[in-house]
């Protein structure tokens, strides 16, 4: 309970002014049961004293306001509460704020575009590939984030009974770490604190991280706090900047039939838990599915490229600002997660102004199809999409003119379309984006590569599900070993053991094999031995060849093993595909 509520309009942000804004005003409405008084003072403020208007509005003019904190009371029947306006100086490191719904760096209004742990066990073969091509990711820097995840912090208190699950202030232990973990951050450049992962899964608490953010927001103005969470509205008071992540997790059933843990139409619901606030000060982005529970569920499948656009235009189209896809490792698991993640970034990069600041209005909205119109002044643009797996025919009320269409050969005239399942249709009204490969030259590269990669004779191509394995640095993605797929990192051993193997039970498969083709990295020396009867021996090896990332073995004669055992010699160790012919 507050007896009197003050919201400022004017700083719109956290109650600071920040380098290059208009510090000229103070504005912002008092809500209370009795008449309020409002008194202003601060640095080349003079000290102004006000009744606020009927609806609670109130407005000072603060030309002269100097560097440092004003303080704003307001006052009813002897109580009184005090608000500090800082008009911050600027710093030496890089600085994020909240103005507009738009995240902002060093005075740069952005649409952020970056993968979720970005190169964290994407192995080296295919970093080599994801360097050399454009990812149309926003700056390097806008990745960079500071850690101060309490239950990262102290273990054991998002567990069950665990302080973060009350709603009580931190402990002191906790805000030491977090202080340190500043006191870390405050020589180096970042552009965010991330403060919790997914809070709503294990029901941390919103007054508990209210806390938090309170504490870290007070002592570093300069850096805004994310979460990533499917429960937005319930947290909007705990950070500056949401990362939504409903993830559609596509199956297949035996029938044939697609299905998904979320229907594409409720994916934009995730984003207008914040976007129906009408808050400037909080940013609402959205996390695309760039993976597949396969280690998971059998069923699980990767999106396809349609579905990469669709789903992630889905959540977008209602006031997302910024795209922050999960997870880069299973980026080169398929082509069309790859190729289709490179066509959203590009796309919202040269679309990003109209992301930023166009007025948005809904022209058509339905479980089956969602259209909205963008209206920048001098430049326009309507994003229309089918939500569904089957064809739509539509029209969309108040659209007209000629337009064209972004990253097709062709222009758009009328309001009547034909849309193919998941189709996304972008019209600009000027041409945009010429200069990019288009969505049918994409598709067919796509197409003709999970072709290719369909048509691998390996006999362990696609039986993972029959292949137990058993290694020195546990089987988490072994799904990806036999899917091929010669640059996804599947496997790794990272330090100094005496013993670093893995062994491949293949009694279910029972290939008879004269070829082994292994793909990773520091393998050139590797050894291969078969066991048969619990008796390990080296077959006879006609000739090694090797590569960068491969070795492979020619077999003397074929062989039909009950087991093959891969032994390395290096430390650092990356598999990417198990092969046998």
């Amino acid at each position: 309970y507050e007896p009197i509520r003050i919201q400022f309009s004017l700083p719109e942000y956290r109650n600071n002014f920040y380098p290059g804004q208009d510090t000229s005003k103070i504005a912002g409405k008092v809500r209370s049961s009795k008449a309020v008084t409002l008194k202003l003072e601060g640095p080349g403020i003079p000290e102004t004293v006000i009744t606020p208007d009927a609806d609670g509005s109130f407005c000072f003019e603060t030309p002269g306001f100097e560097i440092g904190d004003a303080y704003l009371t307001a006052t009813i029947d002897g109580y009184e509460t005090v608000k500090k306006i800082r008009n911050l100086p600027p710093t030496e490191r890089m600085m994020s704020w909240i103005s507009g719904g738009n995240l902002v760096v060093n005075g740069k209004p952005v649409v952020r575009r970056n993968m979720y742990a970005d190169r964290w066990h994407s192995g080296t073969a295919f970093l080599r590939r994801y360097d050399s091509e454009p990812q149309y990711q926003t700056p390097q820097v806008i990745r960079n984030k500071g850690y101060i995840q309490p239950d990262v912090l102290v273990k054991g208190i998002a567990q069950p009974g665990g302080a973060a699950l009350r709603d009580d202030p931190p402990s002191e232990e906790l805000l030491r770490k977090i202080d340190e973990c500043m006191e870390g951050n405050s020589v180096r450049d970042f552009t965010y604190y991330y403060l919790y992962d997914e809070p709503e899964c294990v029901g941390v608490s919103p007054i508990f991280l209210k806390y938090l953010y309170d504490y870290v927001s007070e002592k570093d103005p300069y850096h805004v706090i994310l979460i990533a969470s499917r429960a937005c509205d319930t947290y909007v008071d705990c950070a500056d900047w949401f990362e939504t992540h409903p993830y559609i997790n596509p199956n297949v059933r035996e029938d044939g039939v697609r299905i998904y843990d979320r229907p594409f139409h409720t994916l934009g619901s995730y984003v207008d838990a914040i976007a129906k606030l009408n808050r400037p000060d909080k940013c609402i982005g959205f996390m695309p599915s760039a993976f597949a529970y396969k280690n998971v569920s059998l069923i699980a499948d990767y999106p396809t490229f349609d579905e990469m656009i669709c789903h992630t235009w889905a959540g977008m189209i209602r006031g997302g600002k910024s795209l922050w896809p999960f997870a880069c490792m299973d980026l080169p698991d398929r082509l069309a997660v790859y190729e289709g993640m490179r066509y959203v970034y590009a796309t919202f990069e040269i679309l990003e102004d109209f992301i930023l600041f166009a007025k948005r209005t809904t022209l058509l909205k339905t479980q089956d199809v969602e259209a909205v119109h963008y209206d920048l002044g001098d430049k326009q643009m309507f994003v229309l999409i089918n939500l569904t797996q089957q064809p739509q025919q539509v029209t969309v009320e108040g659209l007209s003119g000629i337009w064209y269409e972004f990253r097709h050969a062709r222009m758009i005239t009328g309001n009547a379309f034909d849309l193919a399942p998941y189709q996304v249709v972008v019209g600009t009204s000027e041409e945009m984006g010429g200069d990019l490969p288009t969505y049918q030259e994409l598709v067919e590269k796509v197409n003709a590569h999970e072709q290719e990669r369909k048509q691998n004779k390996s006999l362990l191509f696609d039986r993972y599900q029959d292949i137990p394995i058993t290694s020195s640095m546990g089987n988490r993605w072994n799904y990806k070993l036999f899917d091929g797929i010669h640059d996804n990192l599947a496997w790794e051993h990272l330090y100094q053991s005496n013993v670093r193997f893995m062994e491949l039970d293949l009694t279910k498969v029972k290939p008879t094999f004269s070829k082994v083709v292994i793909s990773g990295y520091n393998i050139a020396n590797m050894d291969i031995l078969v066991r048969n009867a619990g008796a390990l021996t080296v077959p006879p090896i006609a000739e090694r060849l090797t590569e960068e990332f491969s070795t492979t073995f020619l077999l003397a004669e074929p062989i039909c093993p009950e087991a093959l055992r891969l032994e390395f010699n290096n430390e650092v160790t990356e598999l990417y595909e198990i092969e046998v012919f």
